[in-house]
């Protein structure tokens, strides 16, 4: 009976452990620790270990989300939250990376995902992040290894700066980040970088997949 006392109290501590980290990990980062996050923090063996006490918890109510998805997991009656899906990577300097941005709201469970005030957001729905590549937009305090917040859309301003599609002869995709100008049916992607040199194309070319919202920099 002693035994089994004390093995419920370490498990409680545990749990409080777990719980006292994702609330700490949001609050610093503004969206949930991972699987891995939690095992190195907390100096677990291994991260089934780790899932093994998550699973439990999800259980009991003390935590919202899913052990199987990333960057879900939230702290019952912690809300305020929303889920933003990190879609891929994205180039910001001189190699391109082909990229496809889902049309359809079933998006694939092995995504990772943020979690992010909602207040920031007036459509969550229409949001997603990708991981940046390159230092073409290190003038816009953008640089290689952050992550840029994404609103879908097809329109931009002049200024704008643009998830953007490219094709070229109707069959070549390249998938950038550039601020966006526009003049007749000509179109400007501008680096943040006085070293590169802005791409010129026409209109037809040019395919804007989303206006960037923020950006969450890698120290």
């Amino acid at each position: 009976m002693q035994d089994r006392r004390k093995k419920r109290i370490k498990t409680i501590e545990t749990e409080q452990k777990i719980i006292d980290f994702i609330s700490r990990f949001k609050l610093t980062n503004g969206y949930s620790p991972n699987l891995r996050d939690i095992q190195q923090e907390l100096d677990f063996g291994s991260a089934s270990n780790v899932k093994y006490h998550i699973d439990r918890m999800l259980r009991d109510g003390l935590l919202n989300g899913s052990s199987k998805l990333a960057r879900t997991l939230s702290v019952a009656g912690d809300d305020g939250f929303v889920r933003i899906p990190i879609l891929g990577t994205i180039a910001a300097g001189t190699d391109f990376i082909p990229l496809d941005i889902p049309t359809s709201d079933q998006l694939d469970p092995d995504l990772d995902y943020l979690e992010l005030p909602e207040d920031k957001f007036r459509s969550p729905a229409s949001v997603y992040a990708l991981h940046v590549q390159g230092d073409s937009m290190v003038d816009a305090l953008i640089g290689d290894g952050d992550t840029v917040i994404v609103r879908k859309t097809s329109r931009a301003r002049n200024g704008d700066m643009v998830a953007t599609r490219i094709t070229r002869d109707g069959e070549f995709d390249e998938f950038t980040l550039k601020h966006f100008y526009r003049e007749g049916d000509r179109v400007e992607l501008r680096p943040a970088n006085p070293n590169m040199a802005p791409i010129e194309l026409h209109a037809s070319e040019v395919d804007v997949q989303g206006k960037v919202l923020s950006v969450i920099r890698e120290y």
